[in-house]
């Protein structure tokens, strides 16, 4: 039987995130299709704190390839934003 993950919305530096509290996986803010980009590292000498939704204490360290990634998903959002629906076809 397999574990839930369950995704949290916090913000790092300002930008808001999915974070996977057990693991301290990092994705991309799209509850329907979360893309992992990277994971939480720990600011040495500095707590971990959450407070109203910001995450301090710790900083997103990006996966190699997040960069295509990213176009990826940002291709895929412009895509469906152009594609006709039936209220305009």
């Amino acid at each position: 039987m397999s574990a839930v993950k369950t995704l949290v919305r916090a913000s790092i530096s300002g930008i808001v995130y999915l974070i996977d509290s057990q693991k301290g996986r990092v994705y991309t803010y799209n509850p329907d299709s979360p893309v992992y980009i990277g994971d939480l590292e720990r600011v040495v000498g500095e707590e971990l704190v959450t407070s109203e939704g910001n995450l301090t204490g710790a900083r997103l360290k990006l996966i190699p390839n997040w960069k295509p990634a990213m176009e990826r998903l940002v291709a895929a959002s412009a895509a469906t934003a152009l594609a006709p629906t039936a209220a305009t076809t």
